[in-house]
């Protein structure tokens, strides 16, 4: 019972977070995602004024969205802003949400963007920053087989 109890009120939550849209930057330099790039995006609310931004990027795998980092506005904060940029990203791209050096100044924030897994925004264990590059070896193979094709294939056209 107390399950349903979350769950309705988790949905109740995502069905009433302000309508928001963004203005998007992608940055393809030297991201720790490459080849993938950073996206970073204004958030913006239905009267299209900035309300925060955000940095986000999709793992080369594609299975998960690594969020760096979500600032929202203090005159806007607790209204929403935030879970509907983290309910874009579950419902846009369907893979769990890491965040990246989770500080403690929004312990609060991602601790009830947690309580929302059951209306679908699954999060993996937040990443520090020195577990990077250790992270970023679940895709070297990517990186090598490219190098490797594009290799043999300059190989066959000469």
């Amino acid at each position: 019972m107390i399950n349903l109890l979350s769950n309705w009120r988790a949905r109740q939550r995502l069905a009433h977070v302000p309508e928001i849209t963004m203005d998007v930057t992608r940055n393809y330099y030297m991201t720790f995602t490459a080849p993938n790039p950073d996206v970073k995006v204004v958030i913006k609310n239905r009267e299209g004024m900035a309300v925060g931004e955000a940095c986000y990027a999709v793992s080369p795998l594609n299975d998960r969205v690594y969020v760096y980092d979500v600032e929202i506005l203090s005159a806007y904060r607790r209204q929403g802003y935030g879970t509907a940029l983290l309910n874009f990203l579950a419902q846009n791209y369907k893979i769990p949400i890491t965040v990246v050096r989770e500080l403690a100044s929004s312990c609060g924030f991602w601790k009830f963007a947690r309580s929302l897994s059951c209306a679908g925004i699954h999060f993996t264990p937040q990443l520090s920053v020195s577990e990077m590059a250790v992270e970023s070896e679940r895709w070297a193979h990517l990186q090598k087989s490219r190098n490797e094709s594009m290799g043999h294939r300059i190989m066959v056209d000469k």
